[in-house]
């Protein structure tokens, strides 16, 4: 991993100083060319920074990349031989897992066969988005995750329906993520790997109500590098199937997501691991209003969350074929269907 690189290169220039003549301290990352190892080394003030060999005679390198990735043409001397890179730095720190994620993508396109240059090129327009905010900082995992996994659904709904956007409620004041006619769904997504915890957020959350049935769908995703899953693709993906634009856009909104800062939301990038789907009855392990003597919480609490490990809910999982029967009817259950 790159960040292991620069950590080692941090750590021996500010215990020794640069080693080689030229100032400039790099370690191989294990991703070669014909002319040569590509290098990971550091910028000023430490900023992380990749050297891509190309042939000396190569005298023009011009991209736009933002005000957060430099991309230049640099002649260093190396072994006492003088060798020419495409010399790429990350300006912003909070950026540096997503440059991480740069290096190793310019990396794969080397290996597949392309040359220094054409690789670079295509790995910054690939990434372009994710370096051209200013000052912009990445919105916090657990929002990434919740918008993550409810998106997922609204696609796999909008896959049957093109009116099925009308169910998703999402972020605000409403009891259900999703809702339809006497269906209603509750999304939950993690990184978590081993056991399948998720955090219930009010004691309401999975209260079955009166006049309809609910579901649990939950989400595992891994965080992996430039050509994961991010945010943005499934906003646009949604988008593209949805019908009502305007009902779609307002709950975009009211979750947070603008597409002005969406280089914030996309600086992480997933793929599904896991998706389960339960059915929620009132004896599924919860805890509720309805299982209290009273129906109230003592006085004094509020708040109430609580963690929940779905291996012991399986007797609820639906398999292949129920879940697709929810899906068939969540997607179905709209005012407008």
């Amino acid at each position: 991993m790159p960040e292991i690189f620069w950590g080692v290169i941090r750590e021996r220039v500010q215990s020794n100083g640069a080693s080689e003549s030229s100032g400039i301290d790099t370690e191989p990352l294990g991703c070669n060319t014909r002319v040569g190892p590509v290098r990971i080394a550091l910028g000023d003030a430490g900023a992380a920074r990749l050297l891509v060999p190309v042939k000396l005679e190569e005298n023009r390198f011009e991209c736009e990349t933002g005000p957060n990735l430099y991309a230049r043409l640099s002649m260093l001397s190396l072994d006492g031989q003088p060798r020419q890179f495409i010399d790429l730095c990350c300006n912003a720190a909070d950026l540096e897992p997503i440059f991480s994620d740069f290096c190793e993508q310019v990396c794969r396109h080397l290996d597949s066969g392309l040359t220094g240059k054409p690789a670079v090129l295509k790995t910054i327009e690939e990434f372009r988005q994710l370096f051209q905010r200013e000052n912009q900082k990445s919105v916090e995992l657990s929002k990434v995750l919740g918008l993550l996994g409810e998106l997922s659904l609204l696609n796999d709904l909008l896959e049957q329906n093109e009116r099925a956007a009308a169910t998703w409620l999402g972020s605000g004041p409403h009891r259900r993520d999703f809702v339809g006619t006497a269906i209603a769904a509750e999304v939950k997504a993690s990184v978590r790997r081993g056991q399948p915890i998720v955090t219930i957020s009010s004691i309401d959350q999975l209260e079955p109500g009166t006049d309809e049935e609910l579901f649990l769908v939950y989400y595992r995703f891994e965080e992996v590098g430039g050509n994961g899953l991010r945010v943005s693709a499934l906003v646009e993906a949604a988008r593209e199937n949805a019908v009502d634009l305007d009902h779609l856009n307002k709950r975009l909104e009211a979750a947070g997501f603008d597409n002005d800062a969406r280089a914030a939301w996309d600086a992480r990038a997933f793929r599904v691991v896991e998706r389960r789907m339960y059915s929620v009855p009132a004896d599924f392990p919860r805890l509720g209003r309805d299982l209290m003597i009273d129906g109230q919480l003592r006085p004094g609490v509020s708040n109430v969350k609580y963690d929940l490990d779905l291996d012991h809910a399986s007797e609820w999982r639906l398999d292949p074929p129920k879940e697709q029967d929810f899906l068939t009817r969540l997607a179905g259950a709209t005012s407008e269907a």
